[in-house]
């Protein structure tokens, strides 16, 4: 039995390594250690990785991803934790706990998470370290029949019964697609450019909308998720992609800027869209002015890709969308919660908020 720690400067070469091509289950993707090397905000002596072998084989892992939090303009170092695994012969014997202490002593206890499963929810409540900082209100609204998608996961009978519930969603669509013919879209009544590059204007607004947050991000990080996401569009898997357990291709990803301006070609609102496989969410989203132009955007873009579902966390946006009764089908509530180690509660303060593009969750 071996621990092993990888350093970000050594991400590059384990990847690389005979170990990690030979394993049948890998730690970290090629990619998602390429996007830790890359980060700006990480030092080549931070901790990215813990691992655990017996006789050569993995056996369990966590991997971390080096971030900023600031108190009075001061950057603070801290890590996410995101992507904890232990295989299914070696579960509950202890070993992903003795993983997050060494995680928590390498990063002198501030490690924050978001995305989680709830066995590791489990876990970390077990260890009782962790304390909720944030949790962001939102909806998720459905525009198509997402059963196929949806119930295999809850279910081994949903599983097997994956081609009927195929089915029927193809059959309810068709239905659905026929009704968002007659369903009319105006034309925005906005001034707003799909983008490549941020410039310097829409820099400075992103500035200003993080000004007073808690983890003050800017152009960099922004472009970093943009440019080393954790996820490849493919269209199909990878035997790499299929040694990782968690996403690392999916068919249709990617991502897209949008800039508005007003009358005077002063920006007034910046989105960033990113659609995974017909899913639709919101990395960023910034905005002055009437909610309803925003609206008109995202419905473009919803019909364009046939969005199933879209995640927001604006309320004003959610409820015009919502209220489009031919557009959208459903709606339920979500949430995004936060959770810090107990010796970081000082950093979180109400005036200075949490994002949902926070952490990880822009990245996959």
């Amino acid at each position: 039995m071996e621990y092993k720690i990888i350093k970000i400067k050594e991400l590059s070469a384990f990847i690389k390594s005979d170990i990690y091509q030979s394993w049948s289950d890998i730690p970290i993707s090629e990619h998602r250690a390429i996007s830790y090397i890359n980060n700006k905000r990480a030092d080549e002596n931070d901790v990215a990785l813990i691992y655990l072998t017996i006789n050569n084989q993995l056996v369990a892992y966590r991997s971390l991803f080096s971030d900023l939090i600031f108190e009075n303009e001061k950057p603070i170092k801290l890590a996410w934790i995101s992507g904890s695994w232990v295989h299914p012969k070696h579960r509950r014997k202890g070993f992903s706990m003795e993983i997050l202490k060494m995680a928590l002593q390498a990063w002198d206890n501030k490690l924050m998470f978001s995305n989680y499963a709830p066995n590791s929810k489990s876990l970390y409540d077990k260890s009782t370290f962790f304390r909720q900082v944030a949790n962001i209100k939102g909806k998720r609204i459905y525009f198509r029949s997402v059963f196929s998608d949806v119930l295999p996961a809850k279910h081994l009978f949903f599983k097997t019964a994956k081609p009927l519930l195929w089915t029927i969603d193809f059959c309810i669509n068709a239905l659905l697609g026929l009704r968002l013919k007659r369903f009319k879209t105006s034309k925005p009544a906005v001034n707003f450019k799909v983008i490549l590059k941020i410039d310097t204007k829409i820099a400075a607004f992103i500035a200003t909308s993080y000004k007073n947050h808690a983890f003050k991000k800017t152009t960099t990080e922004m472009e970093h998720f943009l440019n080393y996401p954790w996820v490849r569009e493919r269209k199909s898997k990878t035997i790499l992609d299929n040694k990782y357990f968690f996403s690392s291709s999916a068919k249709q990803f990617f991502y897209t800027k949008i800039a508005i301006y007003n009358s005077e070609n002063q920006v007034t609102g910046f989105i960033i869209i990113k659609i995974r496989e017909g899913f639709m969410s919101l990395p960023f989203l910034e905005y002055t002015g009437d909610a309803s132009k925003i609206v008109n955007i995202l419905t473009l873009y919803v019909r364009q890709y046939k969005i199933k579902i879209l995640e927001c966390f604006d309320t004003q946006i959610s409820s015009q969308i919502i209220a489009q009764k031919r557009l959208s089908i459903f709606a339920k509530a979500t949430e995004r919660r936060f959770f810090a180690h107990y010796n970081m509660q000082a950093y979180f303060k109400s005036d200075k908020p949490i994002k949902n593009g926070d952490g990880d969750n822009a990245y996959t």
